[in-house]
């Protein structure tokens, strides 16, 4: 199948070159709606699928194929095509099975039978991976995963990240159950480093143009959840996360190396529900698909904040306890719109009450931020940050082959209320509707056997330093999520 694209493209080359004489020898033509009509007339005539039976093949325990057979015919002694194929994309949704190939075999009473060729995933796997690239974006990923196929499956994991931009460490355990309607429930505990100063960008940028900023965050997540969907993929979570967030940095660009930096600490326990949808064929630069997500958090967080040297001499701060709404809605879509063409949109609508912090820095830092691109989730910019906003980005993408292809991104984020810094770490917010800012990327990608190799430019208007950040990458640029977004 690696040469797919090039068969294609010469078997409809030389189709066209013979397509007057194809067509003069169709001595019969049907409209459309004629050919759906008999389309309809044939399905009319088949039996309904109904089956009464299932065998399972493959390298499989006796207690793996059981689980395998309730789950599909859901215990019933005949079941529906409907059940069948909701049964076979729950039993997918466990993460445990390689291969799980279907096929239906009628019996003289009219009755099928489900045969179900299947291939557990192996016990254990390990996993490396990273990204190399022109500017200081280098990362590098371990992982080890145990997967337990049972009546009740479930999945560990420990992942490790190593670049000058995220270093972190994960663990990871997700199990599905029997019990209606909660499938599935899943624990994480993540540690990791975000640093913006560290990993200046660019061959032609220095680590002045650089945020003066840390962010060290140590959090726990716990989710229950359900599928509401298994062949759309659609699930609904419900879950908590308590953590705590450590930003280091300097208030302003005048430091000195004599100068101490500044520290907030955020403690917070967020609990949340979302429902969520991924079907994008690529987890970077897609061209298919959709993403979807609707969000409503309330976060409960104490702040302390001890001050640098640069407005005050060390002093220590302790806030009350704060209470913060949010609720965010997510659409992200890819129509293919011919061969060679599919365009995309990103829309970002947040709506939350602000978390107001000691200085303007940990503030901006807390916000809720568009970031529509992959590059975008690298900077800290607080003109792309507010408590509440929506932001908007199409993505025309121009496809050579499947696989090889230009995505050139333009979109615009509008506040409805900007953050706005004042001086000596003070801060205030803007009159209702500033302007906002534009933001773009261009990208020639080439979704490779080992990841995607891409030569991008995105572009920032209201960035204070670089505009411009070219740069070229080999490899996946993920990095986990923040734990206020987890």
């Amino acid at each position: 199948f690696d040469k797919i694209d090039e068969l294609v493209s010469k078997g409809y080359d030389t189709a066209m070159l013979y397509m007057d004489e194809i067509l003069s020898r169709v001595e019969r033509r049907r409209t459309k709606a004629e050919v759906d009509s008999m389309r309809i007339a044939f399905r009319q005539k088949c039996l309904d699928l109904k089956f009464d039976s299932v065998e399972v093949t493959g390298p499989l325990t006796d207690a793996q194929r059981m689980y395998i057979t309730s789950t599909v015919t859901d215990k019933k002694d005949t079941f529906s095509f409907l059940q069948a194929k909701r049964g076979y994309y729950r039993v997918l949704s466990t993460n445990a099975i390689q291969s799980f190939y279907p096929t239906a075999v009628l019996k003289e009473d009219s009755l099928f039978t489900l045969r179900l060729q299947t291939v557990p995933k192996n016990v254990l796997s390990i996993s490396v991976g990273g990204n190399i690239s022109s500017s200081s974006l280098m990362q590098g990923f371990v992982g080890l995963s145990h997967t337990h196929f049972s009546r009740h499956p479930w999945n560990a994991a420990v992942n490790l990240d190593i670049g000058q931009f995220f270093t972190g460490i994960g663990l990871y355990y997700r199990q599905h159950i029997g019990i209606r309607p909660l499938f599935l429930y899943e624990v994480m505990l993540n540690v990791h480093n975000f640093d913006y100063f560290g990993s200046s960008q660019g061959l032609l940028f220095s680590k002045s143009l650089a945020s003066n900023i840390r962010e060290n965050e140590s959090y726990m997540t716990l989710n229950m959840g359900t599928p509401i969907s298994y062949n759309s993929s659609i699930l609904l979570e419900f879950g908590f996360t308590g953590g705590i967030n450590d930003y280091i940095y300097f208030p302003a660009d005048n430091y000195t190396q004599y100068d101490v930096e500044d520290r907030t600490t955020l403690s917070y326990l967020t609990p949340r529900l979302k429902i969520a949808q991924t079907t994008l064929d690529y987890n970077m630069y897609p061209t298919s698909g959709r993403r979807r997500l609707l969000e409503f958090r309330y976060i409960f967080s104490h702040e302390s904040h001890v001050e640098g040297t640069m407005f005050a001499d060390e002093t220590s701060v302790a806030q009350p306890y704060k209470h913060t709404f949010l609720a965010r809605l997510n659409l992200e879509d890819y129509y293919d719109m011919g061969r060679w063409f599919s365009l995309g949109y990103n829309i970002d609508l947040t709506v939350s009450t602000a978390l107001n912090l000691c200085d303007y820095t940990s503030t901006m830092i807390a916000m809720p931020a568009f970031q529509p691109t992959v590059h975008s989730r690298t900077l800290m910019m607080g003109a792309y940050r507010a408590p509440v906003y929506v932001g908007a980005m199409f993505t025309p993408v121009v496809k050579f082959t499947k696989t090889f292809f230009l995505q050139l991104s333009g979109g615009y984020f509008q506040p409805y209320k900007a953050l706005v810094s004042t001086g000596a770490g003070n801060y205030e917010y803007s009159e209702p509707f500033p302007r906002g800012g534009f933001i773009g990327n261009a990208a020639l990608v080439w979704q490779s056997p080992i990841g995607p190799v891409s030569i991008s430019c995105a572009y920032y208007e209201k960035a204070e330093k670089a505009k411009w950040y070219p740069s070229f990458n080999i490899g996946f640029l993920i990095f986990r999520e923040h734990g206020l977004n987890n």
